[in-house]
């Protein structure tokens, strides 16, 4: 959903736009089947199309779990809803992962593709 402010007398530039969209923001939140932990948090009215294709690979398949209106929720487990607004605004998709495990096992393989 994209708002301008038609009104002269009234605020205006890129900080009031970004936060009259922040107030509909909505977004997807799919559950990896392959992977326990991962979750992909997707701009409402995005396909998962819009997410890049390696990123994609490596969730295997994708389970809709929820819709969450982020006016209405402040705060989710490790990311304010405010902050997961400005990165779906911008990247239109978030990765969180629940699993300190998967974490560690993350950083271990870039570690060893970069040595």
């Amino acid at each position: 959903m994209k708002l301008r402010c038609t009104d002269p007398g009234e605020p205006s530039g890129p900080g009031f736009y970004l936060k009259l969209v922040f107030l509909f923001m909505k977004c997807v939140v799919y559950r990896s089947v392959k992977k326990d932990g991962y979750y992909l948090y997707l701009e409402f009215g995005k396909k998962l199309s819009d997410v890049p294709g390696e990123l994609l690979q490596k969730f295997g398949s994708l389970k809709q779990i929820m819709l969450i209106d982020l006016e209405r929720k402040k705060d989710l487990q490790q990311i304010t809803a405010g902050k997961l607004s400005e990165i779906l605004a911008e990247k239109h998709y978030f990765v969180y992962i629940q699993s300190p495990e998967a974490i560690e096992k993350i950083i271990s393989e870039k570690l060893l593709q970069d040595s």
